[in-house]
C-alpha cells in the first residue's frame, strides 16, 4: 500500500510537470492518466491476493499462530500447519 502512494505522489508531480511543458494541456487531464495508473495498480494488486497460494498460506498460518484456527489447515503452499488434535 505504501507504494500505490509513492506511485500517486511521483506520478502526480510527473503528470503536473509534464503538462507544463505541454500548451493547451489541462492539468485534469495530465492527472486522469495518474488515475488510470493508480486503478490498474489497485487491480493488478487485488487479482495477486485472489489467486496467489503462499498469501492464502500466510493468511491461514497467521490464524494458527493466533489461535483462531487450530484445526488440520488446508491450503496448497508449503507447509502444512497442524493443530492439537
Amino acid at each position: 500500500m505504501a507504494r500505490l502512494v509513492g506511485l500517486t505522489a511521483l506520478g502526480a508531480l510527473g503528470a503536473l510537470q509534464w503538462q507544463r511543458l505541454i500548451g493547451g494541456l489541462s492539468s485534469g487531464r495530465a492527472l486522469l492518466w495518474v488515475l488510470v495508473a493508480v486503478l490498474a495498480a489497485l487491480g493488478v494488486l487485488a487479482s495477486e491476493r485472489v489467486t496467489n497460494p503462499r498469501l492464502r498460506a500466510d493468511k491461514e498460518l497467521n490464524k494458527v499462530l493466533k489461535g483462531t484456527a487450530y484445526r488440520k489447515v488446508r491450503t496448497r503452499a508449503t507447509p502444512v500447519l497442524r493443530g492439537p488434535s
